[in-house]
């Protein structure tokens, strides 16, 4: 049987389709994934931890403090508030996925520093289930195995040191969930639902850092050009191209205008 032919598993290895791939009570469930379900609470633990009470400054302040302006400055190029004016330096990478977090928690009136603490402990959960999924997708090691993998993932030296500067860890956190989609389609399903599927995740990666989004691509990138003898191949390569080009559209053209007339 061929990759392309292989059908998704699920943790007891039963084809999608099965009984047991339906389905699944709540604490069938529970009891699947409580290794993971502790880490969770872990996690969020270690970041309500961090200086508890205390705002950092995570690049941009205002955006915490005040995220209705800051979004409605980030929408204009120029900013005419920071010295004599200036072109702003990737401030609309933060309209989204950021910018609507701390718009809604500062609606619900959510204090600041529970708000980022919130933010940290959210991206840590994204990379922790993606990286525990995708092992899962490759029948890497066992459920305990792929969950002490996923939290050295989430709990890495890389995300310790970029706590109080999220923008870098976007794309880091959401890397798995942009290589799971392309997975499931290299072994059955459409290409072009796959891709775009992935392209979803890459959008929400934000455009605060290009540079962290355009490192973490080399990785689904490598794996669908290093495949051997797989049906659709270069197919599934040509609809993830388009879906990356959609998705990083909404911040590289304010990008290309910073290079032309900012600093």
């Amino acid at each position: 049987m061929s990759l392309r032919e292989q059908p998704y598993t699920q943790d007891d290895s039963s084809p999608v389709g099965s009984p047991a791939a339906g389905t699944v009570p709540v604490g069938a469930w529970i009891r699947r994934r409580w290794t993971l379900i502790a880490a969770s609470l872990g996690l969020a633990g270690l970041a309500f931890a961090q200086s508890p009470g205390r705002t950092a400054f995570d690049t941009k302040l205002a955006m915490v403090i005040s995220p209705g302006s800051f979004i409605a400055a980030a929408a204009r190029l120029w900013d005419p508030t920071l010295g004599f004016g200036e072109v702003q330096n990737q401030t609309y990478g933060y309209l989204f996925p950021q910018g609507p977090f701390y718009w809604l928690t500062h609606a619900l009136s959510i204090a600041p520093w529970v708000a980022e603490r919130l933010w940290l402990a959210g991206l840590m959960w994204v990379a922790l289930w993606g990286i525990a999924k995708l092992a899962e997708s490759f029948g890497i090691g066992t459920p305990l195995t792929r969950s002490l993998a996923a939290v050295a993932y989430a709990a890495s030296p890389y995300v310790i040191a970029l706590a109080s500067a999220s923008g870098g860890l976007l794309p880091y956190a959401l890397l798995p969930w942009v290589l799971l989609p392309l997975v499931a389609a290299s072994r059955s399903g459409s290409y072009r639902r796959g891709a775009m599927r992935s392209g979803v995740a890459i959008a929400c990666m934000g455009g605060i850092n290009a540079s962290a989004v355009l490192a973490v691509l080399t990785l689904p990138a490598l794996w669908l050009l290093l495949r051997r003898r797989v049906p659709g191949k270069w197919r599934l390569l040509a609809w993830w191209i388009l879906a990356t080009l959609m998705a990083c559209f909404w911040w590289a053209q304010g990008l290309i205008f910073y290079k032309l007339y900012g600093f």
